[in-house]
């Protein structure tokens, strides 16, 4: 058995087993990545049409003043810089 220093024995196969200690390591399941991969593809995707919407159709509450002024820098950064 070879233990490393965060006490991981790299001769067993962590992925096959879903334990929550694991969690944002190499010894994660797969399935803690993809979700960790989908949650940041919703995230950008959101951010990015409220971005993109006119200010006052966005739902989810995000029509705020102080988000809206938010959305306001954000965008002009994005002109500012051509993105």
């Amino acid at each position: 058995m070879s233990v490393d220093e965060q006490g991981f024995d790299r001769d067993l196969d962590y992925t096959a087993v879903d334990n929550p200690f694991w969690d944002c390591t190499d010894a994660a399941h797969p399935a803690w990545w993809r979700g960790h991969e989908y949650t940041h593809n919703v995230l950008v995707t959101l951010i990015d049409r409220w971005l993109d919407c006119p200010l006052e159709e966005f739902e989810y509450g995000l029509n705020q003043p102080k988000l809206q002024a938010l959305k306001m820098k954000i965008r002009d950064l994005r002109a500012k810089h051509g993105f």
